[in-house]
């Protein structure tokens, strides 16, 4: 997985990066490689739940049994096709 560090204003602290939804499109293995190399700290997830259990089941399995590297806050953004 490929995260893309956004540069944050001068005087913030911390880092955001930003990736697709972890498993999708890459192996579960390297989503978790790529968060301890970034210090990954939260994983703030924009899908709604039954469309991460869908795309990717790593990713359900990993938030269900609490095994997800750092926290977790789901804020779900509806999808209008």
């Amino acid at each position: 997985m490929a995260v893309r560090r956004v540069e944050l204003p001068v005087g913030v602290r911390g880092a955001l990066w930003l990736s697709s939804m972890p498993g999708r499109w890459e192996p579960w293995s390297s989503f978790v490689d790529e968060a301890q190399r970034v210090n990954l700290a939260l994983t703030l997830c924009l899908t709604e739940p039954d469309e991460v259990a869908e795309l990717s089941p790593n990713y359900q399995r990993a938030i269900d049994t609490g095994t997800l590297p750092g926290a977790w806050v789901n804020v779900p953004m509806r999808t209008y096709d």
